[in-house]
């Protein structure tokens, strides 16, 4: 009788076990264009997630760097589906040139993908490389819809799940470099991307939310790595290295990225995301988000910020002042401090004026390097009243 109640027991716990193991397809994964809702974590505020089945991935106490939206908009492209939406992107060209293009997502019965981009028109001046100020990079209007798409989730994605991408990504130009004899020359730069996906786990997840721990979420655990390797070629051969030297830029570049992705039911977008840049071995985060979309209340920012505001500029900060200003409702201290996206800070402040109206002017160290940071305006109870990204650019 023990040893059959033992079986029972064992049966009860496999069935419930396997029941909280989610499957992801086009059906229950809500796919549309909208402002996605994500807070950046401080990395050292939480224990880097462990793979495996089961798991119980409790991150319901966080420390927030500051909220930093993102946006999804409709397809206007002839060239994708129309249910295909759009995020910005931007991607390196030569030394300290970006060009600007839309990615296009789309999901079917086959998956969740990056299904190609688009980029405008765009002219970029780059005498300050070549010493001669009439030398330009241009970027015609263009369209790449891959022949081989770039799958965030191959359908159905199960406990056990793992796919593979290999996606020619190109970048079409034109050059004018007066020493090298160019005059809108056609260029090229071609990015081959080789991919891998694999669900290393399943449990349940929790994030913050109000004042508290949002509800527990079925999730499967996915790991990518990208490799990259870039080349650059003129009229169709390698440009040479002189050139590509002149450019800061080398053929057979190769970067490797490394990410984990926690999806739900219920939304295309991932619960929580941890970037480890080139660590192979996913055990040391750069930086990390969490969605607050539908989560059954609203996060402890956005409540605490309903009855406060604040006015930052410029943004971006091109120069080493920034602009904070709004009213300060008693006489106790509050704070500002400035934070990278690690949550260190690489300013701050304590005010002790009396209520009123501030207007504050920070200096920005010029030790801080360019990229994004946050300004958090805190009150003697150091509760965040507000988080506001500002890009730094000089």
């Amino acid at each position: 009788m023990i040893r059959k109640t033992l079986l029972i027991g064992s049966a009860i716990a496999f069935f419930l076990n396997a029941n909280a193991q989610i499957t992801l397809n086009q059906s229950n994964v809500t796919f549309s264009a909208r402002e996605v809702n994500r807070t950046a974590i401080a990395v050292d505020s939480f224990t880097n997630p462990q793979a495996g089945t089961n798991q119980s991935w409790d991150y319901g106490k966080l420390k927030l760097i500051g909220e930093d939206p993102f946006t999804y908009l409709p397809s206007t492209n002839s060239g994708f589906s129309n249910s295909a939406i759009t995020e910005s992107a931007v991607d390196p060209i030569v030394t300290g040139r970006f060009v600007n293009y839309d990615n296009y997502l789309d999901a079917n019965a086959n998956g969740l993908m990056l299904a190609g981009y688009a980029a405008d028109y765009q002219v970029y001046p780059i005498g300050d490389l070549t010493g001669n100020a009439s030398d330009t990079f241009y970027i015609p209007m263009q369209t790449q819809v891959y022949a081989n798409p770039m799958y965030n989730l191959k359908f159905p994605t199960t406990s056990t799940s793992m796919w593979t991408n290999d996606t020619r990504w190109v970048l079409n130009f034109m050059l004018t470099v007066t020493n090298f004899g160019l005059n809108k020359v056609p260029g090229s730069k071609v990015s081959n991307y080789s991919r891998k996906d694999e669900v290393k786990g399943w449990g349940k997840m929790r994030v913050p939310f109000g004042e508290g721990k949002s509800a527990w979420y079925d999730v499967l655990m996915v790991q990518k790595s990208i490799k990259r390797v870039d080349s650059f070629y003129m009229n169709g051969s390698p440009a040479p290295a002189m050139l590509t030297g002149a450019f800061g830029v080398s053929q057979g570049a190769t970067t490797n990225e490394y990410r984990t992705y926690f999806y739900r039911a219920g939304d295309f977008y991932p619960l929580m995301y941890i970037n480890y840049g080139t660590d192979a071995n996913f055990t040391a985060p750069m930086f990390a988000y969490y969605t607050t979309d539908n989560l059954s209340a609203s996060t402890s920012l956005e409540k605490q910020r309903n009855n406060f505001s604040a006015a930052i500029y410029p943004n971006p900060v091109t120069g080493n002042e920034l602009n904070i200003s709004f009213y300060k409702e008693n006489n106790k201290k509050m704070q500002i401090n400035i934070v990278n996206v690690l949550g260190r800070s690489v300013k701050s402040i304590v005010l002790n004026q009396p209520n009123g109206n501030i207007n504050q002017v920070l200096e920005i160290d010029n030790a801080a390097a360019n990229g994004v940071y946050f300004v958090q305006i805190t009150d003697a109870d150091g509760t965040v009243l507000n988080s506001s990204k500002i890009i730094l650019n000089r």
